[in-house]
């Protein structure tokens, strides 16, 4: 998967879409913080036993702090194994932490 995926492009696709929907008026009272990983679902783990388990190629996993303190987390998976759904997933996790706020 990762000879498709770059991580650079998926840091600018982060990136852009927090700056899509960043607000003007937020207060600046503290630093959050977002740290995202990438996994790719190993298909041959024995442990993985219904089929359902091995569907998706990968997810990524959005962990958000604020002053140091983790106070959102949240997982968006894909299924292409060339990550052409990957901007998709971050859309939904991004928008996922507009709409927790």
């Amino acid at each position: 998967m990762f000879q498709y995926v770059q991580l650079e492009k998926v840091d600018k696709m982060v990136n852009d879409a927090i700056a899509q929907r960043k607000q003007d008026d937020a207060k600046d009272d503290g630093k959050v913080v977002i740290d995202y990983y990438i996994y790719e679902n190993d298909k041959d783990d024995p442990g993985k036993k219904t089929k359902k388990s091995k569907l998706y190629a990968g997810f990524l996993r959005f962990i958000l702090t604020y002053n140091g303190k983790e106070f959102y987390s949240v997982q968006a998976d894909f299924m292409n194994l060339e990550g052409k759904d990957i901007p998709k997933s971050v859309e939904c996790a991004i928008e996922s932490f507009m709409t927790a706020s």
